[in-house]
């Protein structure tokens, strides 16, 4: 069995690190993840297969959502009814979701019951049938899980003009003519055209065991996790995976979006940032430093000081190649421009002014403690080592998250803002309502008393 450098550890395999993660291969080319905590009593298992939108076309978008749920419809062995119960019989709970990058299969039982998720993972993920008669089914099932009927008038407002998704208005103008311009979910017309053997070739073409890693967390020692891996994964072949399509370069000017679309109140969104970096990147860590000491910063200005937002946010969404910085929040229409221009100067702030030594250090301990409060359990460092396998492949150590953010140094910060915050590859998003429902109920009011008004003059006038 293939080995992965193993990080954190001291000869002999005693830990130094919460971070002391056991990896290995089996020879079909799968990835387990596998750290022990021993006294916790259950396990946390995800099954990582890398394929999500950024796989798709226009054409074929929603397909690895689409399959994600048909997966669960039924195998040789088990109907949909009882993929559910065997599981549930146990105590435990199962999931799954589809991103950009990666579909999730996940299982958390008691750790006696290892071998057993083993099996059921192998079962849904390896051996379904796609039952013929349950496509239809799911297909409503996704239509209503993106918004149901509603969702064809958004799609139809957008082409109008009318947009009401910032976000993905900026990612397409970031990263023009690529699949990181789809919604995972898909659209109403490519999701119509999904059929069986669509399904079936996306399958088989990305269901591979060298395409997926298994994240195993919670009360199971090395030797088990490794004896069960081969049992119940080692059998099934490996073959040539597509490789995912490579992010655009990016587009050499700063990027303005502005929408007018149809909305509930008179509220506009905001979003500013720019195109940064993937999860591996070494600028990565920074970027979440400054997220942080950003969120700190318009908080203080925005809601305490000014009152203006109830909230506000920055952060980095990173991907495995690509990413980018969001600073957002929402606000009545009337305090959108000095909502702007307060963002703009802390901005100008980084780039003139390097972080106070207290204000990196407080900003660091806050981060690492967030870190360790969200990781506590089980099913939470499952789902973060999850992240980690679908771009720090075999061979690449796991990074220490409390090491990388203590290397940041306020150089680090201005050097960001200096190389990814630039003119040239910046970007402003801003949401404006074109008309909101009290508009229009006025609107639509006076209509109708100019309707019942003519109605009563022609009335007299008869009379």
């Amino acid at each position: 069995m293939p080995e992965v450098q193993n990080q954190n550890t001291r000869p002999g395999g005693a830990q130094t690190s919460p971070w002391a993660v056991d990896r290995f291969l089996l020879a079909n080319g799968l990835e387990v993840w596998h750290q022990e905590r021993p006294g916790t009593g259950t396990v946390s298992l995800i099954l990582v297969v890398r394929v999500g939108a950024r796989h798709e076309t226009r054409h074929d978008n929603g397909i690895s959502h689409f399959l994600e749920h048909m997966l669960f419809d039924g195998t040789g062995r088990w109907s949909e009814e009882e993929i559910k119960e065997v599981v549930r019989r146990r105590g435990g709970y199962f999931n799954a979701q589809t991103d950009y990058e990666h579909t999730a299969f996940e299982v958390h039982l008691l750790a006696e019951d290892l071998e057993f998720a083993l099996d059921w993972l192998a079962e849904i993920v390896f051996r379904s049938t796609l039952p013929p008669d349950k496509i239809e089914r799911e297909r409503s099932v996704l239509i209503q899980e993106k918004g149901g009927r509603s969702s064809r008038l958004l799609e139809m407002l957008e082409s109008w003009g009318l947009g009401y998704d910032l976000g993905m208005a900026v990612r397409r103008r970031l990263y023009p003519r690529s699949s990181l311009g789809l919604r995972v979910a898909g659209e109403d017309d490519s999701l119509a055209r999904i059929d069986r053997a669509m399904l079936l070739e996306h399958y088989q073409r990305y269901y591979r065991p060298n395409n997926m890693a298994l994240i195993v967390v919670g009360d199971v020692p090395a030797g088990r996790v490794r004896a069960a891996a081969e049992q119940y994964l080692a059998e099934f072949a490996a073959a040539p995976v597509p490789a995912m399509p490579p992010a655009p370069e990016p587009v050499g000017r700063g990027v303005r979006v502005v929408l007018r679309g149809p909305g509930l109140a008179d509220r506009s969104v905001l979003r500013r940032g720019a195109r940064t970096v993937g999860a591996g990147h070494p600028d990565a860590p920074a970027m979440e430093v400054l997220g942080e000491l950003l969120s700190n910063r318009l908080t203080d200005e925005l809601r305490m000081r000014l009152g203006l937002v109830y909230s506000v946010g920055a952060f980095n969404v990173a991907l495995s190649d690509t990413g980018y910085f969001v600073i957002r929040t929402e606000c009545d229409t009337a305090h959108l421009d000095a909502i702007v221009d307060t963002v703009e100067a802390q901005l100008e702030r980084l780039y003139e002014e390097p972080v106070p030594d207290e204000e990196l250090r407080e900003t660091k301990a806050l981060l690492k403690g967030q870190f360790a409060l969200t990781t506590q359990s089980n099913a939470a460092l499952a789902w973060l080592l999850a992240g980690y396998s679908v771009w720090c492949r075999a061979g690449a150590c796991v990074p220490d998250y409390n090491e990388s953010i203590e290397r940041v140094t306020a150089g680090d910060i201005r050097r960001i803002m200096e190389r990814y915050f630039a003119p040239e590859n910046s970007y402003l998003g801003v949401y404006r309502p074109a008309v909101t429902l009290r508009e229009g109920a006025i609107g639509v009011a006076a209509g109708v008393a100019l309707m019942l008004g003519l109605a009563l003059w022609q009335r007299e006038g008869l009379g």
